[in-house]
């Protein structure tokens, strides 16, 4: 039985620039995709605009692999642009890899997992994978409102997880017909954070539910390409803290008003108090910044969110 054609996705900024050890963390994620127990795969490296001679390292050492040079406009559209892409090179692809370029895999058979996962499920269009953090923490699926119980959700993140409401998308494997279904990734979720949370709610109404599979061995270096080195940023911190307060909102105004009073007393504990990595109070600065950007993120989402900018696919 031939395998399913899979096209994967890596989404880089700078990360020839950006050090793992002694390694940069593109030369480590394409290194291991080189050596992926997976046959018919096809690899698209996507550069937003990299400064650091990322497109020039890809050329170089692994010219079997796509480039595609794509404008600094966050995760939602970079994906699209390589989507759209993926869909005119390979016809009959049948399922899109998107990976975060700042991934370890400890194992060469995690593809395989997803896609039997995929293949055997005909009810599942969206799977995702139990990835971890270099310190051991594991980061993971599971439903929107696990936020909101944080301590008890850390206590519980290696338990089998099965059929989840959202996957991360450092790891989001999407079959074709989805895409084709409900089109690609929201772009007003900018620079990012929730628009594969928002993808997985748009399938699921649409009669695709997300599965995620725990039997897999990959770390993820989440923050290495966008906090952790000094490199001239696009969006500051700052702005990070903000988009992601605001972009919280667009996704409750558009999935789940509910939670609109839950998330304004979840987020104002936050402010205050910082749970993971370590538990810790937040300086004086950083509660004022946290508690008006709530404030006028909500403001902001509140006016934002009925906008609906979804490319399509033919």
């Amino acid at each position: 039985m031939n395998e399913p054609h899979v096209v994967a996705i890596v989404l880089n900024w700078n990360g020839i620039a950006i050090k793992y050890g002694d390694e940069s963390i593109l030369k480590i994620i394409l290194k291991g995709l080189k050596k992926v127990d997976y046959k018919n795969l096809n690899v698209i490296v996507v550069d937003a605009e990299s400064t650091d001679g990322s497109r020039e390292f890809v050329r170089s050492n692994f010219k079997d692999f796509d480039l595609l040079k794509v404008k600094n406009e966050g995760f939602g559209y970079a994906n699209n642009k390589a989507i759209e892409y993926a869909f005119k090179k390979y016809k009959n692809l049948d399922y899109i890899l998107l990976l975060n370029d700042d991934l370890i895999f400890n194992e060469t058979t995690w593809l395989k997992k997803l896609v039997k996962t995929g293949e055997n499920l005909s009810d599942v269009g969206i799977v995702g994978c139990r990835l971890k953090y270099p310190d051991g923490r594991f980061c993971e699926g599971g439903s929107y409102s696990e936020k909101f119980y944080t301590l008890v959700n850390i206590k519980n993140k290696n338990k089998k997880r099965g059929y989840v409401k959202a996957v991360i998308g450092a790891v989001f494997l999407i079959k074709r017909e989805v895409i084709q279904k409900i089109g690609c990734f929201d772009e007003i979720y900018l620079p990012f954070f929730k628009e594969e949370t928002d993808f997985c709610e748009r399938a699921l109404v649409n009669g695709y539910k997300t599965y995620y599979v725990n039997n897999t061995n990959i770390t993820h270096l989440e923050g290495y390409s966008v906090m952790k080195y000094n490199i001239k940023k696009k969006w500051t911190k700052e702005q990070f803290v903000y988009c992601s307060l605001r972009n919280d909102w667009i996704f409750l105004f558009r999935w789940y008003k509910k939670f609109i009073f839950i998330n304004a007393l979840y987020n104002t504990a936050q402010a205050f108090i910082r749970i993971e990595p370590a538990f810790g109070i937040r300086s004086l600065d950083e509660i004022v910044m946290r508690l008006r950007f709530n404030i006028l993120g909500f403001f902001d989402a509140l006016r934002m969110y009925k906008k609906f900018k979804v490319p399509t696919i033919a």
